[in-house]
């Protein structure tokens, strides 16, 4: 099981198996909603983004059905150094102006440590 940053920390946990093309099982807590989400983590391809080498994951939801209506995850890595560059997707940030849904992307500055 994971929640929030621990996203990363699975992925380079499992790095060997999924740059592979395992695809791995995970079970996501979700706090807000009080509930416990299948997902699945899968390379989806390597590419040179910013003159770097860089490996993109895919997570998203089990349920075919379920799939059609929740937003995946893609996370992109250098592949050398492993270190997390980008986050796109739905975020568990909650909003004073009430909003829900937050889609947001993430760049990674260079030094921080994921």
């Amino acid at each position: 099981m994971v929640i929030d940053a621990g996203f990363h920390y699975f992925i380079i946990q499992n790095w060997d198996k999924l740059i592979r093309g395992k695809v791995i099982p995970i079970k996501y807590v979700s706090p807000s909603k009080q509930s416990v989400f299948s997902l699945q983590v899968k390379k989806i391809r390597s590419e040179t983004w910013q003159n770097k080498e860089t490996t993109l994951f895919l997570l998203e939801i089990r349920n075919p059905i379920l799939r059609l209506f929740v937003d995946n995850i893609i996370l992109r890595y250098e592949t050398n150094s492993r270190r997390l560059l980008t986050y796109e997707g739905l975020s568990t940030i909650k909003l004073l102006s009430g909003e829900k849904r937050v889609y947001m992307t993430i760049s990674n500055r260079k030094g921080d440590p994921y």
